[in-house]
């Protein structure tokens, strides 16, 4: 994983992620040789992306603790591992994950909120229990916010706000949801 980080982010957004997670070129150039190194020598087998970008977004979420993003990259590959029905067949075309897609499960909104964070409608009842998994619900849910990481990098120093709809919601839709499935 030879890849430097390119920032292109605005001044302001920079100055937000040096005041408030504590990112600088230096806390960022160690933190990634450190991960890198890591990820190399003592985590070969870890299946994530090898962009190094992401890897800056575990940085931001720890406030550059080098061990707590390890934690993170450990988790975040044990549950794209563990819970495949979110994490594979992830293709938009599919009909079931097209007509949730169409439907407008997880809606984010163009314009960002008064604190530059993202924001995502989730409504929850837009699907009907009868003929939507609740697992396709989150598959799609899960590609639009890989989808947004990816083309957003201030996402990951703002964060995302969501308001969930719960207009028209039955007792199919909270059944879909037990609490074995809610824990995970």
């Amino acid at each position: 994983m030879k890849q430097s980080y390119v920032c292109c982010l605005s001044e302001p957004c920079y100055e937000h992620a040096e005041k408030y997670l504590g990112e600088t070129s230096i806390a960022r150039s160690e933190g990634l040789a450190a991960l890198v190194q890591w990820m190399e020598e003592e985590q070969p087998s870890l299946r994530m992306h090898k962009d190094i970008r992401y890897l800056v977004y575990f940085l931001r979420t720890t406030k550059y603790d080098v061990d707590k993003a390890k934690q993170k990259i450990v988790k975040y590959c044990k549950i794209r591992s563990t819970r495949i029905e979110w994490f594979q067949n992830r293709d938009p075309y599919l009909p079931e994950i097209q007509e949730l897609l169409d439907i407008g499960v997880f809606l984010p909104l163009k314009e960002k909120d008064i604190c530059n964070r993202q924001v995502v409608i989730i409504r929850t009842a837009a699907h009907n229990p009868k003929y939507h998994a609740q697992d396709n619900v989150f598959k799609v849910d899960k590609m639009i916010l890989d989808l947004l990481l990816y083309l957003d990098e201030t996402i990951s120093i703002y964060g995302i706000v969501a308001v969930f709809d719960m207009k028209n919601v039955t007792l199919n839709h909270a059944l879909q949801l037990p609490p074995s499935l809610v824990k995970r």
